[in-house]
């Protein structure tokens, strides 16, 4: 059986993306805005105008905020701003870049539909130089791949 796939990279990604049907070059995903102290950070300039250098430890933060505001009448009014300022997300926009299109010819009789990502992971092996017997229970069903660059053919 020969399966065709698609192969992207994501910017400053050494890792291939490997689909079986043509991707958008432009992935929009969501992430939190803040994380970590500067949630902390963010947390107390909103709700107090109190300006922390980013650059603070998390132990500067933490003893901050245990210092001025915990067990004071501030705490509720930062615990309000801190779950906001938490749960903001912004939209993460990510590229691909289009590599080649890949024929995989494979060994035996596979339900394609139930194996796919076993699949996608022995491609991903193969094509990081790993190699990999079984996966999963399955045994490795590649039997050849082969590399089609886009100046080779339309698309």
């Amino acid at each position: 059986m020969i399966i065709k796939c698609f192969v992207y990279r994501k910017k400053n990604s050494k890792l291939p993306v490997i689909s079986f049907d043509k991707l958008p070059l432009e992935q929009v995903s969501s992430k939190r805005a803040f994380t970590g102290t500067k949630v902390k950070i963010e947390t107390l300039k909103r709700a107090f105008g109190i300006e922390l250098a980013t650059s603070s430890s998390t132990k500067d933060v933490n003893d901050y905020i245990t210092d001025n505001i915990y067990n004071t009448p501030k705490w509720g009014k930062y615990h309000t701003i801190y779950k906001i300022v938490h749960s903001e997300i912004i939209p993460n926009i990510e590229y691909l870049a289009y590599q080649y299109y890949l024929e995989v010819d494979l060994h035996g009789t596979i339900d394609f539909e139930i194996e796919k990502s076993n699949i996608i992971y022995f491609i991903m092996s193969e094509l990081t130089g790993k190699q990999v017997q079984t996966y999963n229970g399955l045994n490795n069903p590649i039997v050849e791949m082969k590399k089609i660059y886009p100046n080779a053919c339309a698309i």
